[in-house]
């Protein structure tokens, strides 16, 4: 007799560990359960403007050779090398990553880069004491004026906490092995570095990164495979400490041997049935951060040739821009002009979060205005798109508040979570894809492998700043 497998979510991990256990159908009779219309979850590809784009930049990348044989696979080895550009802008300056000698001196100017030596000579002769937040781990390893420069405004856009708030997990995460400031400090050595943490070209799917997924899904549905999209879940139950079914949101249940979520964990345990109520308490204390995503068409197919823009100058509110026209010709085909996708980020309690989408195209329009990266060209349409819990928010003291989360739930029998909400943790794709990996191993060969452990290694990943995210 099969078991009965229920999965929430289609995104990368979701997809990832279903396509494997619904290849032995007589084994497991697995169930999909997406609350939006598409798979792919945060890394879906939509059609604007008659050209594919993604919700951001999602740029895949992987140092493990199991992800990238499945990626490949599930992509049908259908991609292209794209020659990797992403800069920083700075005072409406474009700055190389990593950075060049003269460059760095000419752009930042004399008096600052001369500022940012001596900031980094002082944390040598009396370190920064609190590294336990992103303020403090990276102005102790880098100094206090290049923090300010190139990470504090970038940062506390995205998050909406100041970097004081915000803990140096995200640091060690993210910039482990920083390409830019590195590069600062053996720029003007004028000593040629290798930076580990960059790659100078990547693979990427002709039919955007979300045809990935869509492949996956529509394989699934051909063997069988139930994938009920426009259908939100509202919890599990739990019954002497293993799951027993799922509940929807119109408060259908469905029996299910073992469940597999990746919606975000916080509401998954809040609105769960026989879940301890001193977790649900804990669970509310989880934040996640909302993206909207402003994309626009600008009719010049020459505006700037990198895939995206990290956006660091203070008086514009977008963090990042990309820029579809520089990933592979399929995207756009025939058409003429780029389509930019403009980043903005809010909590779900924020007015911003619930304004008009005229608000967010006046926001978008001045910022192209004072960014200059529009080449004063008119915009001649918008599109909003949503994506709620995007980003899990590492807020300072988070680990003590998911620790016993994390306890708890290796308790209950028959209950995964994994994925980008499920498991709280700021995966790009490839780290989604393994723990989807090591969950079907788990399932199908009793292996032990501890899935919290992904996306702790960086070493195995890393590949920069928001390499695949």
């Amino acid at each position: 007799m099969s078991q009965k497998i229920i999965i929430i979510g289609t995104g990368p991990a979701a997809l990832t560990t279903s396509s494997i256990l619904s290849a032995r159908p007589n084994k497991y009779e697995v169930e999909i359960f997406e609350k939006e219309n598409r798979p792919g979850g945060l890394a879906a590809s939509i059609d604007i403007f008659n050209q594919t784009v993604d919700l951001g930049p999602h740029r895949f990348f992987t140092h493990d050779k199991e992800v990238s044989d499945f990626w490949l696979e599930a992509s049908k080895r259908k991609t292209a090398k794209v020659k990797r550009l992403t800069r920083i802008f700075y005072k409406n300056k474009f700055f190389s990553y990593p950075l060049k000698p003269f460059e760095a001196l000419c752009k930042l100017g004399i008096g600052p880069s001369i500022a940012v030596i001596f900031s980094y000579l002082k944390q040598k002769i009396k370190p920064e004491k609190n590294i336990t937040t992103f303020e403090g781990w990276v102005s102790r390893r880098f100094g206090k004026k290049l923090f300010r420069i190139f990470f504090k405004t970038y940062s506390e856009k995205l998050w909406g906490l100041s970097c004081k708030e915000l803990d140096a997990d995200f640091a060690s995460q993210r910039i482990k092995k920083l390409s830019l400031a590195s590069a600062v400090f053996s720029a003007f050595s004028l000593k040629k570095t290798k930076h580990k943490t960059l790659v100078d070209e990547f693979d990427y799917p002709k039919g955007g990164a979300g045809s990935v997924y869509d492949g996956l899904a529509k394989q699934m549905q051909e063997n069988g495979v139930e994938i009920h999209f426009n259908k939100a879940v509202k919890g599990v139950r739990i019954k002497d400490n293993k799951v027993i079914g799922c509940i929807l949101e119109d408060g259908t249940f469905k029996e299910a041997d073992s469940i597999i979520s990746t919606m975000p964990i916080d509401q998954l345990l809040i609105h769960s049935e026989g879940i301890d109520d001193n977790i649900k308490t804990l669970a509310k204390k989880l934040k996640f951060r909302n993206t909207v995503l402003v994309y626009t068409k600008i009719l010049s197919n020459n505006l700037f040739p990198d895939q995206w823009l990290y956006i660091h100058n203070t008086n514009t509110d977008t963090g990042r821009i990309s820029n579809f026209r520089n990933w592979v010709p399929e995207l756009y085909n025939n058409e003429e002009g780029s389509v930019l996708c403009l980043e903005y980020w809010c909590n779900t309690e924020d007015e911003l979060w619930t304004a008009p989408n005229s608000v967010f195209e006046d926001i978008a329009k001045n910022d192209l205005q004072k960014t200059g990266l529009n080449k004063n060209i008119e915009p001649n349409e918008y599109k909003i798109v949503r994506l709620k819990d995007s980003y899990p928010i590492y807020f300072y003291g988070y680990k003590d508040v998911l620790a016993p989360i994390v306890e708890y739930i290796k308790t209950i029998e028959g209950l995964h979570l994994i994925g980008r909400g499920g498991s709280y943790k700021y995966n790009n794709q490839d780290h989604s894809i393994k723990m989807g990996l090591l969950l079907a191993d788990n399932i199908i060969n009793g292996a032990e492998h501890d899935l919290w452990a992904v996306n702790t290694d960086f070493d195995s990943y890393q590949e920069g700043e928001n390499a695949n995210s």
